[in-house]
């Protein structure tokens, strides 16, 4: 008989293509979502699109965004249950994209600022109520807290890259504008 992965041991679910899957989502997903978070000032500083004082103002704009959004955390979780982790993930990957487009328009309007801090928000948001869900769902709970430390473990690792990526952009972003 198969062993289903809920019940399988550790090793074979951490080498299985679910947990793997998940940990390239999560990993890209949270070095993407934690590097625009810590160089979102320096970005708006390059972007030249406003004066130090409204920089500040959009910081607490998007922590107010940020802490708001755990008002969806039951609709998320809603959509798991009723719609399934396939359609749910693809919200996830789309409010992404969205976010990564109204960055750009950003460039060039700042009125698209506000909009990409409510999306990321969001996907954020929704990024991490269906990492713990989803874990628990293929893979049980009998590793749960082994399973997710090894993403977050992973996931802070290749995270480091993070401020050389920072240092090596800083302020050039003004110089890289998209053309929209």
């Amino acid at each position: 008989s198969i062993i289903a992965l809920k019940d399988d041991t550790l090793r074979n679910q951490l080498c299985s293509g679910r947990f793997i899957s998940l940990l390239l989502l999560f990993t890209i997903s949270t070095f993407w979502m934690n590097l625009y978070i810590g160089t979102m000032g320096i970005q708006l500083g390059d972007s030249d699109l406003m004066g130090l004082e409204e920089q500040v103002q959009m910081g607490t704009t998007l922590t107010v965004i940020m802490t708001a959004t755990v008002l969806a955390v039951p609709v998320i979780g809603w959509m798991m249950d009723n719609l399934g982790y396939s359609v749910t993930a693809g919200l996830m990957v789309s409010l992404g994209v969205a976010w990564s487009i109204l960055l750009i328009l950003s460039f060039h309007n700042v009125d698209y600022l506000v909009m990409s801090f409510i999306v990321y928000s969001l996907y954020r948001t929704c990024t991490f109520t269906f990492f713990f869900a989803y874990i628990a769902d293929t893979l049980g709970f009998r590793f749960f807290g082994l399973v997710a430390g090894m993403q977050f473990l992973i996931a802070g690792i290749v995270g480091l890259a993070q401020a050389p990526a920072a240092n090596w952009a800083s302020g050039d972003c003004h110089k890289h504008r998209f053309q929209v």
